[in-house]
């Protein structure tokens, strides 16, 4: 009965251990907080002003987008993809999370594009690299 009492014990202590090592404290500060929504608000106007190359230029140059099954690799291939949405009318980005570590920054949320035939919303993971300079850039998003 000891032995049982104190393996239960053991793996409830490793069980906490692992569980504290999981859960991390927020490290992405309250500015880059900021300038990434900033950054958002930025993409989302592009969109909607129709300036598509603007929009490309939030990604990183060998940046992936994964949408419906698809994977869109490298600076030309998502400036083409952006450019198939025809008859933009507006772009909405609704953050529900971010974190990170500072030099990566994690989001999610939801995406709604507007066009003049219908409204798409999709849910969306973005991963922001922080450049020597500072900026930011998105290096792998997904939506579905």
């Amino acid at each position: 009965m000891k032995r049982i009492m104190l393996l239960a014990g053991l793996c409830l202590a490793l069980t906490a251990t692992m569980r504290a090592q999981v859960v991390q404290k927020r490290e992405t500060s309250d500015q880059a907080q900021q300038q990434l929504l900033q950054l958002n608000d930025e993409m989302a106007a592009s969109f909607h002003h129709t300036d598509l190359l603007k929009v490309s230029e939030y990604f990183d140059d060998d940046a992936t987008i994964y949408i419906d099954g698809n994977k869109v690799t490298g600076r030309k291939a998502l400036s083409e993809f952006w450019n198939k949405i025809t008859a933009r009318k507006k772009m909405e980005i609704s953050v529900d999370e971010m974190n990170g570590n500072g030099k990566f920054i994690y989001e999610t949320g939801t995406l709604t594009m507007q066009t003049e035939s219908n409204t798409v919303n999709k849910n969306f993971v973005m991963v922001w690299k922080r450049l020597p300079n500072f900026d930011y850039k998105i290096v792998v998003a997904g939506f579905n």
